[in-house]
């Protein structure tokens, strides 16, 4: 999906109420997404969290987090199921459809780059 900011001029944006409105949404989702990722990475080392949790996390179907740690089908919808940070870190690494893994993986790749 290409962003509004990437397919209009900042004039074309201005001039245009809709435009507008579209690039303010764009960029609301951008730092609701932000904050997301940053959660994840001040995580504690050795915290865990819930098998849903991770899938409301990263907006996605918890068979699908379930489906990537390789997880039975007859243990899904365990609510005591835990995973480690390193788990769910995992998860975004390997998730194509999900916007928020997306950014996790772009910061984690920033952070690389300023090591």
């Amino acid at each position: 999906m290409t962003r509004i900011i990437e397919q209009y001029t900042a004039k074309e944006i201005m001039s245009s109420e809709r435009l507008q409105h579209l690039a303010k949404e764009e960029m609301l989702q951008r730092v609701k997404v932000l904050y997301k990722v940053k959660e994840i990475l001040s995580f504690p080392r050795d915290g865990y969290i819930n098998i849903s949790n991770v899938a409301e996390f990263y907006e996605v179907e918890e068979s699908k987090v379930s489906s990537l740690l390789g997880i039975a089908e007859e243990l899904e919808g365990e609510l005591n199921l835990l995973v480690s940070k390193m788990d769910m870190l995992n998860v975004g690494f390997l998730l194509n459809e999900s916007v928020v893994a997306q950014e996790l993986r772009n910061q984690v790749v920033n952070i690389r780059d300023a090591v």
